[in-house]
């Protein structure tokens, strides 16, 4: 499983995200804002979505709510 991650300031709202590629990897980017132990709980976080093949799902919002109870 190839996983690229990326580190981007972004607004603070938003951790991060997990997009697919089109050769099957994924790229996860986090906001460069987070500190260490926020930007390692937000990889796993977006690992679990790649692991659950939640990516290719068009419901991300209800997923987030039942999922993770955000």
């Amino acid at each position: 499983m190839g996983i690229k991650v990326v580190y981007l300031d972004m607004p603070c709202r938003v951790k991060g995200f997990v997009l697919g590629n089109d050769d099957g990897t994924h790229t996860i980017f986090i906001n460069a804002k987070l500190n260490f132990e926020q930007q390692v709980k937000v990889y796993n976080h977006e690992l679990q979505h790649i692991k659950h093949n939640d990516i290719e799902r068009d419901d991300v919002d209800a997923l987030e709510l039942v999922r993770h109870g955000i």
